[in-house]
């Protein structure tokens, strides 16, 4: 019986931990968004410097915050459009802040009628989708398939709940948001790269034979351009 009230405890404690974690991402995700946005405004509001101030102004950002990788000039233009396509209104408040930084991104770059994006950046917060999800669902052609249709059958809300969801995993480990919240100016790649396989010798030896850890870092090399996972 004790047992029984112990692990119900457990259960009851990790489910709290979890949801929180999930909450202080996501206002952590919906505050850099909103600044994003923001600084969209700002450099809408001074183009008439030309575009090349946006590459002095990233260089001297760079050298001001050194380990805030959102302040490239591809990143800075990348607000600028952002807020030139969207209006501070409740749909960027309740819907495109609750989305990572890189998929906002995907829906920019792949998306051009407003009223579309807007419809995948919905499906995406009440189905979890992560940005690997979103691009494949933009590339079948989703939209033009359900949008229309009055109903549609899915059972994303029973199966995906939103503390496991891929968008929730995905927003954890957004690099925008580690790299705008870490003070740690000496963490190292490596560093990290540790602690994510910290326990993989001792999940392998629980699971038994046929298992296998290829390595830390697994080089592959996709349309010439070099990639490392951890596998």
């Amino acid at each position: 019986m004790l047992e029984n009230n112990y692990f119900e405890l457990l259960e009851d404690i990790k489910s709290t931990l979890i949801t929180t974690r999930n909450k202080v991402i996501e206002n952590a995700n919906k505050d850099l968004i909103i600044m994003y946005y923001n600084i969209g405004l700002k450099l809408i509001e001074n183009n008439k410097w030309g575009s090349s101030f946006i590459d002095t102004l990233s260089k001297d950002l760079k050298i001001e915050f050194p380990n805030i990788k959102g302040m490239s000039a591809r990143n800075l233009r990348y607000m600028q459009k952002f807020a030139k396509e969207y209006n501070r209104d409740e749909f960027l408040q309740e819907v495109l802040a609750k989305l990572s930084w890189n998929h906002n991104q995907i829906l920019l770059d792949k998306i051009k009628d407003k009223n579309e994006r807007n419809w995948y950046a919905t499906k995406c917060i009440e189905n979890g989708w992560s940005t690997t999800v979103l691009s494949h669902q933009i590339s079948l052609k989703l939209y033009d398939r359900q949008a229309l249709l009055e109903n549609k059958t899915e059972n994303y809300s029973k199966t995906l709940p939103s503390s496991i969801s891929d968008q929730a995993r995905e927003m954890l480990k957004d690099p925008y948001i580690f790299d705008f919240l870490t003070e740690k100016e000496d963490m190292k790649e490596l560093e990290i790269e540790k602690e994510l396989t910290s326990n993989i010798t001792k999940l392998l030896l629980e699971l038994g034979n046929g298992f296998a850890f290829i390595g830390r870092q697994y080089h592959l090399e996709i349309g010439n351009k070099d990639y490392y996972f951890i596998i």
